[in-house]
């Protein structure tokens, strides 16, 4: 008996209980960090996200301005060449009123 009682001696006399409660501790308290970081790691993904989005509608805002100030520019410009056109028409008329006028026809 004295030969299987061996390796139980042993095994308490090396303390290996003890540093199998241990390990089970320090694996118990590095699964609870993990999930803590897992936790954290999720919250920071969400105002990631969070924040992609508001910088996407953002920039579509952004892109909505420029777009509505660049049709306002070619919309000034329209009116613009619009006049000029209008006014050389007028003038292009009293000229050839004018000149009708002169020569009697």
């Amino acid at each position: 008996m004295d030969a299987a009682d061996r390796p139980v001696d042993e095994y308490y006399s090396r303390g290996v209980a003890a540093q199998l409660t241990s390990a089970k501790a320090e694996l118990v308290d590095a699964e609870t960090k993990l999930e803590a970081l897992r936790t954290e790691l999720d919250q920071v993904e969400k105002m990631a996200k969070k924040y992609g989005d508001a910088m996407s509608q953002q920039e579509s805002v952004k892109r909505s301005l420029e777009d509505n100030l660049a049709f306002r520019k070619g919309k000034e410009e329209a009116e613009r060449l619009a006049a000029e056109i209008e006014r050389l028409n007028n003038s292009a008329r009293s000229r050839y009123v004018y000149s009708n006028d002169c020569t009697g026809n």
